[in-house]
């Protein structure tokens, strides 16, 4: 596989990572900042019970990304081969911030409105956003 197409396949990585790591962060800040933890696991089995959930949440959304994600981006390969590394990771982590993003209003309305709408529609939908900015940044400007 010639190499700037193992850089499309590879930015579509920055997905995952980014998402792992800000749900991370959050949990750090919930558990060990604002004490919000089961006292019968304490602290440390407390955020290592929700690093297990947010492994798995990670890995259903990523999946359902990068399937969504790679489906479309065949349609523009040939534009996206040409694109610098910087250009194509720019709209995948934002979607990966997105996707944190929503996640805390989403979380007011039920574990059922959760599970379905933010982990199962959401990463597909934000796949197709980044195939598409990926795709108007290859258009010519004719202003």
């Amino acid at each position: 596989m010639e190499a700037a197409v193992k850089r499309v396949w590879s930015a579509q990585l920055a997905f995952p990572i980014t998402q792992f790591a800000l749900l991370t962060l959050a949990a750090y800040i919930n558990i060990y900042e604002q004490g919000h933890y089961d006292p019968k696991f304490g602290k440390a089995g407390s955020f290592e019970l929700f690093l297990r959930i947010i492994a798995l949440v990670t890995a259903v959304s990523s999946l359902l990304y990068s399937i969504t994600f790679l489906l479309n981006i065949n349609s523009i390969l040939p534009q996206a081969r040409t694109m610098r590394l910087s250009r194509l990771l720019l709209p995948i982590v934002v979607c990966a911030l997105i996707q944190v993003g929503i996640y805390f209003p989403i979380e007011q309305f039920g574990l059922s409105v959760l599970i379905f709408f933010w982990l199962f529609l959401t990463p597909p939908a934000l796949a197709w956003l980044s195939v598409k900015f990926i795709a108007d940044e290859q258009q010519p400007d004719f202003d």
